[in-house]
C-alpha cells in the first residue's frame, strides 16, 4: 500500500513539473516611421505585387495589352484641404518616359494609367489630387504592352516602380 501510494505521489508531481514548464513563446515586434505628411500611407498598400499571370506573345506582338489590373493606393489620417501629387519612379524604355521596362528580356513594359485615363509618366510628378479628411483611395489602371522598339519574347519578367 505504502509504494503505491508513493507511486501515486511521484506520479502527481512529475505532472505539476510538466506542467509549470513554458507554454510557446514568441516576440512581437512593431515598426513603423513618423513622417511630416498631410497623410499617410496604408500599410497594404506601401508595397503592392501586381500579377498578370500568362500574356500571350502572339497578342502582344499584335499590339495587343495584356488585362488591366487596378492599381490602388490607399492613404490614410488625411487632413481635409490638402492635396498630394504622385510621382512613379522607375527605369524606362528609351524614349517612352510612359513605359515601365522589364527585366527578363521579353521586350515588353509595363503601363500605368490615372484615374483620368492619362498616362504616367515614370520620374514626373503628377497632378495634384485633392484629399478628403479621413481616407482616400487613389486609382490607377495598369498594363503590360510590347515595349516601343521591343521584340517580344517568351520568359517570366519583372519591373519595380
Amino acid at each position: 500500500m505504502l509504494k503505491s501510494t508513493l507511486g501515486i505521489a511521484i506520479a502527481f508531481s512529475l505532472c505539476a513539473v510538466a506542467h509549470a514548464a513554458k507554454q510557446g513563446q514568441g516576440v512581437v515586434n512593431f515598426k513603423g516611421t513618423v513622417i511630416d505628411a498631410p497623410f499617410g500611407i496604408d500599410p497594404d498598400s506601401a508595397d503592392q505585387t501586381i500579377d498578370f499571370g500568362q500574356i500571350s506573345k502572339s497578342h502582344l506582338d499584335a499590339d495587343g495589352i495584356s488585362v488591366k489590373k487596378d492599381l490602388n493606393i490607399k492613404l490614410v489620417n488625411c487632413e481635409p484641404n490638402k492635396s498630394v501629387k504622385v510621382t512613379f519612379a522607375g527605369a524606362t524604355i528609351a524614349s517612352a518616359t510612359n513605359e515601365l521596362g522589364t527585366a527578363g528580356d521579353t521586350g515588353t513594359a509595363v503601363v500605368i494609367s490615372g484615374q483620368d485615363g492619362k498616362l504616367v509618366s515614370f520620374g514626373t510628378e503628377g497632378s495634384a489630387q485633392s484629399l478628403q479628411e479621413g481616407e482616400n483611395t487613389l486609382h490607377y489602371s495598369s498594363w503590360v504592352k510590347k515595349a516601343t522598339g521591343g521584340t517580344v519574347k517568351e520568359g517570366d519578367f519583372t519591373a519595380d516602380a
